[in-house]
């Protein structure tokens, strides 16, 4: 999966002026900004020694859940 992540100042200055606020509202600003400037993206790839790191980390967070549920079902 592609990633592209951009600075949310960004979108809401390249936008323009727009009056109300609601998450339809802005997925809708969002992706017409990606539409303009997709020309202008940098697609992010995250190094591999953080993505090594990362998954260690969710694979303790999962034991350590497990045995949380398993003390408070005793």
């Amino acid at each position: 999966m592609d990633l592209w992540i951009e600075n949310p100042v960004q979108i809401k200055f390249r936008s323009g002026m727009q009056r109300g606020k609601s998450d339809k509202l802005d997925a809708r600003k969002i992706a017409i900004y990606a539409q303009r400037f997709e020309d202008q993206a940098r697609l992010f790839s995250m190094p591999e020694e953080a993505i090594q790191g990362l998954k260690q980390l969710v694979s303790e967070r999962d034991m350590l859940v497990c045995d949380r549920a398993k003390y408070k079902g005793s």
